[in-house]
């Protein structure tokens, strides 16, 4: 056995079993063999070593070893009564089954949402241009011009009592023009676009008086009109979440998830001839989810941990250090 690998497994007497038969079968009236004298064992996921009366014995599984599931199927017998308990268990599953029935078919809204980016997705040089999955096609938003010029002279106001506050605005502003994702706007932009589909966004600041100095600026895509919100989400108390110390691994698995959805959905779509792709996480809880064996854990880690291994080899699951 190498056990270079495994420091807490060096300097016990491992003799060599290769090509070795079992000669001796234990049975349950022989159990206090069996009984773990002493154990050592290192990090979480690594193997055991636990010695009985007949010896040191090793459990566990290696790194990178894979899980092969394998289903056995007997059917012993073909007597009347077998037949008759088959078929019963048979209708009790059908009857079970009534009125639950998945259907694969997306709603309107989700097969909108599907075949936006399918139908009206075209490349332009070395990117690709796809449009916004507007829940309809004609959507007419109000005019929100004076809503977002009065929250821009409320900011104005604030920030001539707060020089500070003006400078880190005015560098937010010269910085993201300067990276290119906004620019001031032309008359010509404004003559030819619909003023049906033009959203003023009012620009606002956050500060915490727990963090002095810092601003965060944002641009509220949310803000109401004529007392209308056009522009939000709506959740069921059953779709959010607890935010519980697990909550954060568990959302970061489902982050994982979402990326080899996504890996998958481009091989499809694209099938660049690629040597090798990596998916990379700064969670470490999520990668020892993935890599470890999903019935070992409970139905929302097990079942996410089960289709990331289905559709992703676990040789390119990497784990990445973050300052966050």
């Amino acid at each position: 056995m190498d056990d270079e690998r495994w420091d807490h497994l060096k300097q016990l007497p491992w003799p060599e079993y290769r090509d070795a038969r079992p000669q001796l079968l234990i049975g349950l009236g022989n159990l206090r063999l069996a009984v773990p004298l002493k154990t050592r064992e290192g990090l979480a996921g690594e193997l055991v070593a636990v010695k009985t009366r007949l010896g040191w014995c090793v459990y566990g599984k290696t790194t990178g070893s894979q899980i092969g599931k394998v289903l056995h199927m007997s059917e012993c017998g073909t007597s009347d009564k077998n037949s008759t308990i088959q078929g019963a268990l048979r209708k009790f599953y059908e009857l079970e089954q009534l009125g639950t029935v998945s259907s694969d078919v997306p709603n309107p809204d989700e097969r909108r949402a599907l075949t936006i980016p399918e139908t009206r997705t075209v490349r332009i040089g070395n990117r690709f241009k796809s449009d916004l999955l507007w829940k309809t096609d004609n959507v007419e938003l109000p005019w929100s011009l004076g809503m977002a010029r009065r929250r821009l002279e409320c900011l104005e106001r604030r920030m001539e009592r707060d020089p500070k506050l003006r400078t880190v605005v005015h560098h937010h502003i010269a910085d993201m023009m300067e990276k290119g994702y906004i620019h001031k706007g032309t008359s010509a932009e404004l003559y030819n676009s619909n003023s049906k589909r033009i959203w003023y966004l009012p620009l606002g600041v956050v500060t915490n008086p727990k963090k002095p100095g810092k601003v965060r600026i944002i641009w509220d895509a949310v803000a109401k009109v004529q007392g209308e919100p056009y522009c939000t989400m709506l959740c069921g108390k059953a779709k959010v979440a607890p935010l519980q110390p697990l909550t954060i691994p568990k959302m970061e698995l489902q982050a994982c998830l979402l990326g080899a959805r996504h890996l998958k959905s481009t091989e499809q779509h694209h099938p660049i001839p690629v040597k090798r792709r990596v998916l990379w996480t700064d969670s470490t809880v999520a990668l020892s989810w993935i890599h470890a064996d999903p019935r070992n854990h409970r139905p929302f880690v097990a079942n996410r941990a089960a289709e990331i291994q289905e559709n992703t080899n676990m040789d390119n699951q990497q784990s990445m250090f973050s300052s966050y």
